[in-house]
């Protein structure tokens, strides 16, 4: 008996509330970090916490623990997205992955993406200055037994939002940091009837944890994200 999936994925954000009661925005630099350009994921309805066994480059985006599935798989990705063309010129989404399984327990995986606005004109500046963004991921995914996986993997993260700028009398750079990335998954079965079992999975992780960016106005969130899913 074949059992329908479903899947549920919780999103829990990081929200601020002043002793007045009155909500606080927080404003999160490399945003682009949280934008999963992988179409085989996005038409499982982006849940990366938790995926089924064929999904083995869920495990970059959202949950390192998925990377290594008891058994040997090595795939790559390439993906290209125009952003908002109709209203600017030359920003596009760009993405390019590998993850490769040592062994039966043990998987690594590399991601490079890049994001770019092109060139617009900053407030205070009389010049053009082309934004970008981009990252380095390395990934390493460890199956400790036939139930429980669990993954590590860090971005070197450099952010350029100001170009060459000069803002105030001060010229700004592009600066960077490292984010790191945890995650878990654990997977069973419950025996329903004598020929028929419901598979789960049960994923957890934490994304982007890290320091604050400094762009020297203020200092700026990283997009940190705690996922919580279950797979049936």
């Amino acid at each position: 008996m074949k059992l329908p999936i479903f899947a549920l994925a919780l999103i829990i954000s990081i929200n601020s509330v002043a002793q007045t009661g009155h909500l606080q925005e927080i404003y999160t630099a490399a945003p682009f970090l949280n934008i999963n350009q992988n179409a085989r994921i996005n038409g499982f309805g982006e849940i990366g916490v938790v995926a089924p066994s064929f999904y083995n480059e869920a495990g970059i985006m959202e949950n390192p623990g998925l990377l290594s599935k008891h058994g040997a798989c090595t795939g790559a990705n390439l993906s290209y997205q125009p952003y908002m063309p109709k209203l600017i010129d030359n920003a596009y989404m760009f993405q390019a992955n590998f993850h490769y399984s040592i062994n039966a327990k043990n998987s690594i995986a590399y991601n490079y993406r890049h994001y770019t606005l092109g060139e617009v004109y900053i407030l205070g500046s009389f010049t053009p200055n082309e934004i970008k963004e981009f990252a380095h991921q390395l990934s390493y995914s460890h199956v400790f037994n036939e139930h429980i996986s669990a993954g590590i993997s860090s971005k070197l993260l450099t952010s350029d939002i100001f170009g060459s700028a000069y803002i105030d009398g001060i010229q700004h750079k592009a600066i960077s940091t490292f984010t790191l990335s945890m995650g878990t998954a654990y997977n069973n079965h419950i025996n329903l009837a004598a020929n028929t079992n419901l598979n789960y999975q049960l994923g957890a992780s934490i994304n982007n944890f890290g320091s604050k960016l400094d762009y020297g106005l203020e200092d700026v969130f990283l997009p940190t994200t705690i996922n919580l899913g279950i797979l049936l």
